[in-house]
């Protein structure tokens, strides 16, 4: 499995929104080869553009802020916080992809 960084999920959750690299950039209003920087993580994003990418990729701005900071966390301090981290992102990726999330709710 991929390790999780504010790069991968970006790739993720554009992958899930159905938009290319190229396309991006054009939202965003940069090259092609930045964006394709940051989701290898040789670039990190200012926090205006971490806006732009929430608004883009239809999750909430507090999700990527949170990436960016745990992906500059220790190794030791993030197996604390791994599987939470995964979550939100499998869950902002399952609903940009309109699939079903299991909540945890009985039905009756």
């Amino acid at each position: 499995m991929q390790q999780l960084t504010l790069g991968t999920a970006l790739k993720r959750l554009r992958g899930a929104s159905g938009l290319s690299q190229k396309k991006l950039a054009h939202l965003l209003g940069v090259d092609p080869s930045y964006v394709s920087h940051l989701e290898s993580g040789r670039r990190e994003p200012s926090v205006r553009l971490l806006r732009q990418l929430a608004t883009h990729l239809d999750v909430p701005p507090g999700l990527l802020l949170a990436l960016a900071l745990w992906s500059d966390m220790p190794e030791a301090d993030k197996a604390a916080y791994r599987d939470t981290v995964e979550s939100l992102v499998n869950l902002a990726t399952a609903a940009q992809l309109r699939l079903p999330i299991d909540r945890g709710i009985p039905k009756e």
